[in-house]
């Protein structure tokens, strides 16, 4: 899926997004989504979310290096080349951008929701521990324990959703974030059976489509949560 949107960052450079408007004001909701980019799976939530009043932006981590969604799985050779190309700063600095610019639209109530996918996961948490938001979620989120404190999501309601059976991220992990995140108020955090890493990507073997649609209404909760603040 092409990008139909630019921000402009600090430094005059132009971040191509994809942005999907709702009908009427709502919170933003920034997704910023697995190796593979912005592939249909991900289009598809995104007008979800727009439909359940959101203004959604779409993050392209990859644009500087190899823009663009790439096929699940035989993308995954440069999907895995790009990851370790991209320049994690550029992609929390994008992202922060967005957040700076999507929460003073005018279609924005100002209230922002985040959600990371796999790759995504740990650039959402250390967004949200340098400015503020309302929400998180974070589907089959990566690389988390080494990015999560509990203070800066004392004021955030969280969503968390982790599958019974990934092999990059296993039960151990979920339970020490269980354990970290004990003390925040505001937090779901589910382990979906059977479940593998990348059960939200639709249209491949890992899809769940059980334990994608709680994924999917955890994020939906959020909205409705922001819109009624």
């Amino acid at each position: 899926m092409a990008t139909n949107y630019q921000i402009t960052s600090h430094q005059q450079e132009k971040i191509p997004i994809l942005r999907v408007e709702p009908q009427s004001m709502g919170p933003l909701v920034i997704n910023v989504p697995s190796i593979f980019g912005i592939g249909p799976d991900v289009v598809e939530y995104a007008k979800v979310f727009s439909e359940s009043g959101a203004l959604v932006y779409v993050m392209d981590s990859f644009w500087r290096e190899s823009p663009g969604p790439l096929p699940i799985p035989n993308g995954a050779p440069l999907a895995m080349k790009r990851m370790h190309q991209v320049n994690p700063d550029h992609v929390l600095e994008d992202l922060l951008c967005a957040i700076e610019h999507g929460r003073h639209e005018s279609l924005c109530t100002g209230s922002v929701i985040l959600l990371g996918i796999c790759f995504g996961g740990q650039f959402v948490v250390k967004a949200t521990a340098q400015t503020k938001v309302q929400g998180m979620a974070t589907w089959h989120g990566g690389d988390l324990l080494s990015v999560l404190h509990s203070s800066d999501l004392e004021k955030v309601h969280v969503e968390m959703d982790f599958g019974d059976i990934d092999p990059l991220i296993p039960l151990s992990d979920v339970e020490q974030i269980r354990s970290v995140l004990q003390y925040v108020q505001s937090i779901q955090i589910r382990t979906h059976a059977n479940s593998s890493h990348g059960f939200t990507h639709k249209g491949t073997m890992k899809y769940n489509e059980e334990a994608a649609q709680q994924a999917v209404d955890g994020v939906l909760s959020l909205i409705k949560t922001c819109q009624t603040v």
